[in-house]
């Protein structure tokens, strides 16, 4: 009876300490728990703030867009809702117009709003919004016609065309050759650009 119950004694002292290493295991796992609860809590807390401040963002990016639409606005109607830009053409050998050597001597340009063409022994001086010497280029042409291409972009109604007789450079101003671009290539590629820049 005695060995019966020292063997007996000895299988829950052995149940005990495994009984104790479980509870020490579940007490660990506890606390590992309670410190992953937490970091979770803080992530959690850090992603509503960067939520937040990404809204934040957000709705300043669309009052500043509001006020850059209006600004655009108003700064084209300042300007003139309907302009006419000049553009004298570089004189060429096979000139289409017969001017001859006199296609550069007969104009000259008093202002950057004038050109004075010479008319026999007198000269007569027209004025547009803007007038491009042949020296101008390409690039600042469009220069001055981008801003237009924003307000298209942002939703305005904009149109722009070349008008003039055959020969004094339509075709070059809004077409332009593959090394040198004019208006209409310009505007493609600034208006793929904008739309890019708006998706990301």
């Amino acid at each position: 009876a005695i060995q019966r119950a020292t063997h007996e004694v000895r299988v829950l002292r052995g149940q005990y300490a495994e009984l104790r290493r479980t509870v020490r295991q579940e007490l660990d796992v506890s606390s590992d728990m309670r410190q992953l609860h937490q970091a979770v809590m803080r992530m959690v807390g850090s992603v509503r703030a960067a939520d937040a401040g990404a809204r934040a963002a957000e709705e300043m990016a669309l009052r500043e867009r509001g006020r850059y639409e209006h600004a655009q606005g108003e700064l084209q109607e300042i300007r003139g809702n309907i302009r006419v830009f000049c553009r004298v053409r570089k004189h060429i050998s096979s000139d289409p117009l017969g001017l001859g050597g006199q296609g550069s001597a007969s104009c000259s340009f008093p202002m950057d709003d004038a050109v004075s063409v010479r008319d026999g022994d007198s000269r007569r001086t027209f004025h547009f919004d803007r007038v491009y010497d042949p020296t101008v280029s390409q690039s600042q042409v469009y220069h001055d016609v981008r801003p237009l291409v924003a307000s298209a972009m942002e939703g305005f109604n904009v149109c722009m065309f070349a008008y003039g007789q055959t020969g004094s450079g339509k075709t070059y101003t809004m077409e332009g050759p593959v090394q040198d671009p004019g208006i209409h290539f310009r505007a493609v590629k600034d208006m793929f650009d904008y739309a890019h820049t708006r998706r990301s």
